[in-house]
């Protein structure tokens, strides 16, 4: 009866560290990205994965979204890229 109260209160707990672990990993890849100016799309989701999503910007450029939320935090970061598909930077980093 023992392993009931273990698994009722030890999954949950096991759950958000999981979740906190891959909040910080995912932080961590684009922080190795260093200077993002200049890389490819290509590159970039090599190191953090596929954007959520991506927008029509100015002078034929395109506005990359990588959005995440959990109860262990989360982060938004936003990356312009020009019309050759370079980037430009970022416009926009949140982490929580």
């Amino acid at each position: 009866m023992e392993w009931v109260w273990i698994a009722l209160i030890g999954l949950p707990i096991l759950g958000a560290i999981g979740a906190a672990v891959a909040m910080a990993s995912n932080q961590n890849a684009f922080a190795s990205l260093g200077n993002v100016q200049g890389k490819t799309l290509a590159e970039i989701v090599s190191v953090v994965g596929e954007p959520n999503s991506a927008s029509v910007a100015d002078e034929g450029g395109t506005l990359y979204q990588w959005i995440k939320t959990s109860s262990a935090g989360g982060y938004h970061y936003a990356m312009l890229f020009d019309a050759e598909g370079r980037c430009v930077g970022y416009t926009h980093q949140f982490t929580t």
